[in-house]
């Protein structure tokens, strides 16, 4: 039985990915572009300067930058761009991790996410590759507004003279949506006024193009070409969005237990566990006691087999191979990487155990629509307190119990927000000022906010950590067991005492992360034979 590492490093291993030459695509950006901006100046939520030093120093950048610009002139596939890949506030270093072992070398970490520079080859992978990503953005644009004139006439000319060709970027008949973020701007208080005033100017530059009245995307439907613009402390970024559907979405689940985990917040805390190294040891074993819908045993199956979740999705949920720039060959050597790299065998085994039978059979169904084979994943339907592990402690146990609170008390949920809009339209009010919701974690996860609150009723809460508590303690000797939870009160129940904790955000709840490194259970004495007494 081995123990795994409390707090994993980077993966400085040579990347395995193939090294090609490409055919010269039809990359449109400008062999100018200086992609420092976005790394040391744009998008810091974290920013410890002072606020009026931290806008000076985004007015310095830009006048001495100029702009960050889309051009007509064609470039090879290995053109250096600039990304941003979006995550849930506090796995940042799982998204680094995954950056690594995908072979990105320039990387800056943010908040809710990393940006990193690379190649539309490299683009490519990341999109099928990443688990713990949510968004992928590639950077078209980059300015800051003009303080002599007002937020929407300054947002208007910006976007029709920040030089990306927008009749070229978006093909006849194709469809566009906004996805606006504010955070602090001096001039602009809505979002709704960035999101109108973007859209009036990508409009209006088309039709005096081509005479064309761009169209959005009809309701439930996925925009052709998916924008997002960051308006940050008067520092305008604009997007596009490779990814099309969250990236959360592995394409296997039909249907959602009421407190499932999403995917990548599943994904970056067994990143966070070292399940990534873990899994390629001789026989291990992770248990997860609490399973429900067996979210972290699916995820785990996919890093053991080393499966690409981007292969798992149709390929018409890609909006970019239909964009004038897309490189065929690039995305065909990108997916026949992944799928070269697929381990169709792995000697593992998964368990896992749930008190909700509705939960396993859901469970039993997502791993036969993923293709995962039974061998390696055996679930359980009972109490934990009386499950009995086949094999011995686990190399790992990695779980999420109930929470036992009601979504009103939940600290920073979106609480009373709809839950539905229409696609590329902003949701009335001021910018939030949260970094999920700037870079839209929270829009793609609010079934989470609903799920993982609903599964949490007070009722029996007590009893569930406890019996938890028990199986660790008469079970998994040894091994370091990784629990989630948004209510910190219930860590209590354990009576027992972490070894690290981490901070994070799922869906606009605040949560903690504790390791705990499970002690073998005591061995009590033999007693001594009672001495004969002598007459």
């Amino acid at each position: 039985m081995q123990s795994c590492s409390r707090q994993p490093a980077l993966n400085t291993q040579v990347s395995p990915f193939r090294q090609s030459t490409l055919a010269p695509g039809l990359l449109r950006l400008n062999p100018h572009l200086d992609c420092s901006i976005p790394f040391k100046h744009a998008q810091r939520m974290d920013c410890s300067m002072p606020l009026k030093h931290a806008r000076k120093a985004l007015q310095g950048a830009a006048a001495s930058h100029n702009t960050a610009t889309v051009s007509a002139s064609r470039a090879p596939a290995q053109q250096e761009c600039c990304y941003f890949i979006t995550c849930h506030p506090g796995l940042e270093e799982a998204v680094e991790m995954e950056l690594t072992k995908i072979g990105i070398k320039r990387m800056r970490r943010g908040r809710a996410g990393v940006k990193f520079k690379g190649s539309l080859l490299d683009g490519y992978r990341v999109v099928l590759w990443t688990r713990v990503g949510i968004r992928v953005l590639m950077l078209l644009a980059e300015e800051m507004l003009d303080p002599g004139l007002s937020g929407g006439d300054g947002l208007y000319d910006l976007v029709r003279s920040c030089g990306v060709d927008w009749a070229e970027l978006i093909p006849p008949g194709s469809t566009f949506s906004i996805e606006p973020r504010l955070w602090s701007c001096t001039n602009i208080t809505s979002t709704r006024l960035l999101w109108q005033r973007v859209k009036d100017a990508v409009r209006d530059d088309v039709s005096d193009a081509r005479n064309e009245r761009l169209q959005p995307p009809l309701p439930g439907s996925l925009a052709d070409v998916p924008l997002y613009v960051a308006a940050f402390e008067d520092c305008i970024s604009i997007y596009r969005d490779l990814s099309g559907l969250s990236l959360h979405r592995r394409g296997y689940r039909e249907k959602m237990h009421k407190s499932a985990l999403n995917e990548s917040a599943a994904a970056g805390i067994l990143t966070i566990a070292g399940w990534g190294s873990l899994c390629s040891q001789e026989g291990v074993t992770l248990v997860d006691p609490m399973c429900g819908s067996a979210t972290f045993l699916l995820e785990a199956a996919h890093i053991a087999h080393n499966r690409a979740p981007g292969l798992s999705r149709p390929q018409d949920s890609w909006p970019l191979r239909s964009w004038p720039d897309f490189d065929a060959s690039a995305w065909r050597l990108a997916r026949e990487e992944a799928q070269d790299l697929a381990t169709p065998k792995w000697n593992g085994a998964l368990l896992g155990n749930d008190a909700h039978a509705g939960a396993i059979a859901l469970a039993k169904q997502d791993a036969q629509a993923a293709g995962l084979p039974g061998s390696c994943l055996h679930l359980h339907h009972g109490s934990c307190e009386s499950w009995q592990l086949p094999c011995g402690p686990p190399s790992l146990v990695v779980t999420n119990p109930p929470w036992g609170l009601r979504l009103g008390e939940m600290t920073g949920t979106a609480a009373g927000r709809p839950g539905s809009r229409r696609p590329g339209r902003p949701a009335e009010g001021h910018g939030r000022r949260d970094a999920e919701s700037f870079w839209g974690a929270r829009e793609d996860n609010d079934r989470d906010i609903q799920a993982m609150s609903a599964s949490g009723r007070s009722d029996g809460l007590e009893d569930s950590w406890r019996a938890l508590g028990t199986f660790l303690k008469s079970q998994c000797g040894g091994t370091d067991a990784y629990i989630l939870s948004g209510n910190k009160q219930a860590f209590n129940h354990l009576w027992m005492k972490p070894s690290q904790k981490w901070k994070a955000s799922i869906g606009g709840v605040d949560v903690q992360l504790h390791c705990y490194h499970v002690l073998p259970p005591k061995q009590k004495p033999a007693r001594e034979a009672p001495l004969t007494k002598f007459g």
